[in-house]
C-alpha cells in the first residue's frame, strides 16, 4: 500500500482563502470609515477655540493698526473657501501695517460638503443663509469674545446626514448639534 501523501486538499485551501477574504473585507469597512458632518462640525468648534486662545494670548490690536489697510481689531479670523477653512493670525508690523499669517488649514473631505452659513446663531428655519463663502469670515478679539455665526454641513453623497455649528459670542463658546433644527 502507497503511504498517504501529506498537504492540504483544494477544499482545505478554499475555506483558508474564505476566511481571510471575510476578515479583510470586515476590517476594510472599519477602518475606512467616512467623514461625518458631526466630525466636521467638531473639527471647526476646536478650530474656533483655538482662534480665541491664540487672541486672547496676542492681545489687544493696536490703534494704529486697527485703522490701517482695514485691519480691524479681531486678533485671529477663521475664513473659508467653502471648501476649506483657515486659521489666520494677524500679525502687526512697523506702525499703520499688518498681515495674516496662517496658524491652521482644515479641508473638508470628500464625503462632507459645507451647505451654508449665517451670521447669527440659529436652526436652519430661523436664520438667513447665504453660499457666498468669500464673505464668511468668524473673528476672535483679544476679550476672548468671537463674532456670532452658524455653519450647516451635509453629506456629500448617500443618506441625508446634516450637523450644525453655531459660534456663541461669548468665549468662543460653540453648540453642536446633528441636524439643522
Amino acid at each position: 500500500m502507497r503511504a498517504r501523501e501529506r498537504g492540504f486538499t483544494l477544499t482545505e485551501m478554499m475555506v483558508v482563502v474564505a476566511i481571510i477574504g471575510i476578515l479583510v473585507a470586515m476590517v476594510t469597512l472599519t477602518v475606512s470609515a467616512k467623514t461625518q458632518p458631526i466630525d466636521v462640525s467638531t473639527r471647526l468648534g476646536d478650530m474656533v477655540r483655538e482662534a480665541s486662545r491664540r487672541a486672547i494670548a496676542g492681545g489687544p490690536v493696536r490703534a494704529d493698526v486697527q485703522v490701517a489697510a482695514g485691519c480691524g481689531s479681531a486678533r485671529t479670523k477663521i475664513t473659508s473657501t467653502g471648501t476649506t477653512f483657515t486659521l489666520n493670525l494677524l500679525v502687526e508690523g512697523s506702525p499703520g501695517t499688518c498681515s495674516w499669517s496662517l496658524l491652521d488649514s482644515y479641508p473638508l473631505p470628500a464625503s462632507v460638503a459645507a451647505n451654508s452659513y449665517a451670521a447669527a446663531v440659529g436652526a436652519m428655519a430661523s436664520v438667513t443663509t447665504s453660499t457666498t463663502w468669500s464673505s464668511f469670515g468668524v473673528g476672535c478679539y483679544a476679550s476672548g469674545l468671537c463674532d456670532a455665526g452658524t455653519l450647516f454641513f451635509e453629506r456629500s453623497t448617500g443618506a441625508a446626514r446634516q450637523s450644525r455649528l453655531s459660534v456663541l459670542p461669548l468665549g468662543a463658546a460653540v453648540y453642536i448639534r446633528k441636524d439643522w433644527n
